[in-house]
């Protein structure tokens, strides 16, 4: 995408992104999308309630661990 071939990488997007892609059922899409933003630092970034940033690196482990 374009943000992409910018060089400027906008985690949050992903993360929004993600978590519509979980509530429609695409799960595979949503969690990749998930995944790669918390790869990036967003889910321990200030901006992020830590709340929400623990259940989703929950939930991403839960993930990785059943794709075993």
């Amino acid at each position: 995408g374009k943000i992409e071939k910018s060089g400027y990488y906008q985690g949050f997007c992903d993360l929004a992104l993600g978590s519509v892609l979980l509530k429609e059922g695409n799960f595979e899409k949503g969690m990749k999308l998930i995944n790669r933003a918390n790869d990036n630092g967003v889910l321990n970034s200030s901006d992020i309630d830590t709340e929400t940033a623990n259940n989703l690196k929950e939930l991403i482990l839960v993930y990785k661990k059943a794709k075993q």
